[in-house]
């Protein structure tokens, strides 16, 4: 074996004793994963988003240029056009002079830049004002004089300067950056390593070939690939006081030992064009850091085949996550145990255009809990565009440990998603604190429980669930469990849930504006108000809906076996567990139903979907005979809006956002809450999230009616961003409901969201 000097090379032998990094050759520290990995392969470098989407997933600096690549997923031909800006401010980067891009020649290089210096990067399109708004995530780089890192290079001649004398090892490159007060290390090949340690100002990039030229740099093609040897974390991000490490370009193997691939120690980070596996974790999040959460960007990472799960948590952290791939983990996708709130401070997880798809527990598993310390904080957990499918568990759990600790907050937003097949609730809110939850153009289908589980305990509170389908799944399409969280649906499809469109336990729940389509168990006079209940399939309803939804027992050997004999002839057009694949019935014998070209594996009990023409697209725009055209809740004076997901004044195809979508403006609570009885002669403040309520629209946006739908006059005060409504001279009865009707505005002018009615019950 070589010695350490000859292998190491004398850089890393004095950084070695400056104790700048650390270095492991004999399997210390970590500790063995306690389970065998999951089988499968280390993930590619790919992009994972699947939505309408245009923004930076990697960039790279020389000496005065920078090197950026990006994604352009389902633009639309009429997509405005595009710029990249480049500056030293991240806060006036849109105030730069914008350079114009084609968003299919997916990179660019930006040359004549000022050498070692901090710059950041951003795509944004044209506003058509004048004005820009920004797309995707800003990157930050440092331009400067790389350090060459080549794999098989010739140690006794190395200095980094030249892909002629690069070092031969990352170690080396990280040691003579260190020894030159920091810097970029550029790396190519493939390595073996027990353990790396990268200390603060040391920016580390893969991608390139042996030439090292910027412009053939490709993350995605040829990223660095290293292979741990040890039960340590392969790379680590060490500790340092706020300075920002960027890492990108890197495919790690953690040979079924590492305890992870990735890990941040507290460290602010920027992670891009990564991909690990055969691991403990993916990527390991780490901070015990009270004060001050811990900010990290990870766009285009992704982790397959670890044994703990793709993305591990635990500490105060300020997460940005984009077209990042989490699936086929032994446990959890992603999970927080805990995400830790600060006092003073919001702690945020933030995940747009991801995957969460066939992990061994939840998809994601996001819990918030406090550091102990006396005071207060806020969380925001965001999800936009995301994917939770085909996990052994819930797709999405968010879970409030909280509880008992007033003057802590949670806001939850879960906008554009889907969640299908999964083992247990499409998303489950355990909502057993304060936080207030909004639900916006989403599909939960085919799950094996609820579509939507809320379970709460004593802490009240509100959830709105609005434009969104919930269609196939084996229990009900939404339920609340125990507690006092009140659920409001608005402008909502509920189709084939095998129990029933909604169940409420102790809390409160009531649909507006609503359609229960084929539904077993649909709405009762006391949880609707203006919704739809229709079994009617000639014509459709919908532009393009099942005609009917059949719940499948198993299915096995291309077998589907059903709760009920089906109507399907020969040769029929179905859909399997809302998989979007067309299958044509070959057989029909009692319940069960044989599938032509079906997958060959047994799949869990799920739905069928009988589509009579020929696609299996769902399009839930209402068509011209539908009985749902005019019946949802009417603006006061004005006509009634039609009921079903495009009737609200804020919508789109559910499951998906536009390539640019509206910031949401929503009805968040009232005090005192709703769920809860309230005295005949309280007035009720609402509260909204996603704006400032102009509060000139506040007078004739909100109106009551009783039980039989007539007229309640109520008294209405505007102030700040909030409504009061005072009662009836007589006070409150049961069964009133406010209507809160989507002409509220906010200052910006955006419209309400969705209208939504809030049933009163009042206390003996």
């Amino acid at each position: 074996m070589p010695s350490s000097r000859t292998f190491f090379g004398p850089a890393l032998e004095l950084a070695l004793a400056l104790g700048l990094i650390t270095v492991s050759c004999g399997g210390t520290g970590g500790g063995p994963p306690p389970l065998l990995p999951p089988s499968g392969d280390v993930p590619s470098v790919a992009g994972a988003g699947s939505h309408p989407a245009l923004g930076l997933v990697t960039a790279a600096a020389g000496e005065t240029s920078i090197r950026v690549g990006w994604r352009a997923v389902d633009l639309p031909t009429d997509a405005p056009a595009a710029a990249l800006f480049v500056g030293t401010d991240p806060d006036t980067l849109l105030d730069e002079a914008p350079r114009p891009i084609d968003p299919v020649d997916l990179q660019a290089t930006v040359s004549g830049l000022a050498e070692d210096t901090t710059y950041f990067t951003r795509l944004a399109f044209d506003d058509g004002a004048g004005g820009w708004d920004a797309a995707g995530p800003r990157l930050m780089t440092r331009t400067g004089t790389p350090v060459l890192v080549l794999s098989g290079a010739d140690a006794t001649i190395a200095d980094g300067l030249t892909p002629a004398t690069a070092w031969p090892s990352i170690e080396e490159g990280i040691a003579a950056a260190s020894l030159g007060g920091g810097g970029n290390v550029w790396v190519s090949g493939d390595f073996q390593t027990a353990e790396i340690t990268v200390p603060a100002s040391v920016d580390l990039y893969g991608g390139f070939d042996a030439t090292f030229e910027l412009d053939a740099r490709d993350p995605a093609g040829m990223p660095a690939t290293i292979q741990g040897t040890s039960t340590s974390s392969v790379i680590t991000l060490a500790r340092a006081d706020q300075s920002v490490a960027v890492l990108d370009g890197f495919r790690i193997d953690g040979s079924a030992s590492s305890d992870a691939c990735f890990e941040v120690d507290q460290r602010f980070c920027e992670l891009r064009s990564l991909a690990g596996g055969r691991a403990g974790r993916g990527f390991k999040l780490r901070s015990a850091d009270n004060n001050n959460p811990v900010e990290v960007t990870m766009v285009r990472c992704a982790a397959s085949v670890c044994i703990a799960g793709g993305t591990s948590i635990s500490g105060a952290f300020d997460l940005y996550m984009e077209d990042c791939a989490m699936s086929g983990n032994g446990q959890e996708g992603l999970t927080a145990d805990n995400l830790t709130g600060n006092v003073g401070e919001v702690s945020r997880v933030f995940a747009r255009d991801c995957v969460f798809s066939g992990n061994g527990s939840e998809g994601f598993d996001v819990d918030l809990a406090t550091s102990g310390d006396a005071g207060s904080g806020r969380w925001v957990i965001r999800l936009e565009d995301c994917i939770f499918s085909d996990n052994a568990l819930d797709g999405c759990l968010i879970d409030c440990d909280y509880e008992g600790e007033p003057g802590w907050f949670a806001r939850f937003e879960i906008e554009g998603c889907e969640a299908r097949r999964n083992g247990e609730a499409g998303f489950h809110l355990d909502v057993d604190a304060q936080a207030n939850s909004h639900v916006h153009r989403t599909v939960a289908a085919a799950n094996r429980a609820e579509g939507i589980l809320i379970s709460s305990e004593t802490a009240p509170g509100t959830v709105v669930i609005d434009t969104s389908a919930l269609v196939g799944n084996q229990t009900y399409g939404v339920r609340t469990e125990m507690g006092n969280v009140g659920l409001l649906l608005s402008h909502c499809v509920v189709a084939g849930n095998r129990l029933g469109a909604q169940f409420g336990g102790v809390a409160p729940i009531l649909a507006t504006s609503s359609i229960a389509y084929l539904q077993p168990g649909p709405w009762s006079a006391s949880d609707s108000h203006r919704s739809v209940d229709t079994v009617q399939t000639q014509p459709l309803p919908f532009a393009e809906a099942p005609s009917a939804l059949y719940p499948v027992l198993s299915f096995a050997d291309g077998v589907a076996t059903l709760a009920v004999q089906p109507t399907l002839g020969i040769g029929a057009t179905v859909e399997l567990n809302d998989s979007g694949q067309v299958l044509l019935v070959e057989s029909v014998t009692g319940t069960e139903v044989g599938l032509a070209d079906a997958p060959t594996e047994s799949l869990a009990p799920g739905v069928l979907g009988w589509f009579e023409s020929g696609s299996v697209v769902e399009d839930w725009r209402l068509s011209g005979g539908s009985p749902a055209l005019g019946a949802g809740m009417a603006l006061p004076g004005g006509p009634a809006r039609d009921a079903g997901i495009f009737g609200a004044s804020v919508t789109g195809a559910p499951g998906r956002l536009d390539l640019q979508p509206v910031d949401t403006f929503w009805f968040a609570e009232t005090a005192p809450t709703w769920s809860r009885a309230i005295g005949s002669s309280e007035s009720l403040v609402l509260r909204f999230e996603g704006g400032t309520l102009d509060t000139s629209t506040g007078m004739a946006g909100v109106d009551a009616v009783d039980a039989a739908g007539s007229p309640v006059p109520i008294g209405i005060l505007t102030a700040g961003s909030v409504v009061i409504v005072s009662p009836p001279g007589t006070g409150w009865t049961t069964g009133t409901r406010i209507q809160v009707h989507d002409s509220l505005r906010t200052l910006d002018g955006r419209e309400l969201c969705a209208s939504v009615a809030i049933p009163l019950t009042v206390a003996p």
